[in-house]
């Protein structure tokens, strides 16, 4: 009986630090960024991505390289301290460009909604990174379709958030493709 006890017990533990998984935990809440992207001709959110990092770093920058269209252009934003890319997208005269970076997006529907029906207004902080300078009306519309999503809304509770926006033309033109990006780090 003691050694299936004890059998037991052994199966158990080793059952529990085999199924133990570090992806399974919830992100850091407050060291992550997150890239938001809203269509502009259909006023919808359609995704985007969070970034978490481990390292706390003191300082943050934003490094960001825009390209007009003339022929093919780009727009790159590059969060300096961890050297990683946040955003990067063609814009091409005449065409279509893409978003390189992120990829693939996490879709509209996997992001977490506040449960309240309050809204919250575009931070008096809140800056344009390129091809402004935008009407604060006009941005408003964008920022109404991010604002209830609780990783911002988590975001603009601590001490320390930084909001950045730009509008994206994808392509110029005949026809505009714009895409607003948020970017929020918290």
């Amino acid at each position: 009986m003691m050694k299936k006890l004890m059998l037991l017990i052994t199966v158990a533990l080793i059952g529990s630090s085999c199924c133990s998984n570090d992806d399974n935990l919830p992100p850091s809440e407050t060291n992550a960024i997150s890239v938001l992207i809203v269509d502009e001709t259909t006023h919808t959110f359609e995704g985007g991505k969070i970034y978490n990092y481990q390292n706390d770093y003191p300082t943050y920058t934003l490094k960001v390289e825009n390209v007009p269209p003339n022929d093919v252009g780009y727009i790159k934003v590059n969060y300096e301290e961890a050297d990683e890319l946040l955003y990067h997208a063609t814009q091409i005269w005449m065409g279509m460009g893409e978003i390189i970076v992120p990829s693939p997006l996490t879709p509209a529907q996997d992001f977490e909604h506040v449960l309240t029906n309050d809204y919250v207004s575009l931070p008096t902080y809140a800056l344009e990174l390129t091809n402004g300078p935008s009407k604060i009306q006009e941005v408003e519309k964008y920022w109404a379709r991010i604002q209830g999503l609780k990783v911002v809304r988590d975001a603009l509770q601590q001490n320390n958030t930084h909001v950045h926006y730009f509008v994206q033309n994808l392509s110029d033109g005949l026809t505009q493709t714009n895409k607003w990006v948020f970017i929020v780090k918290q």
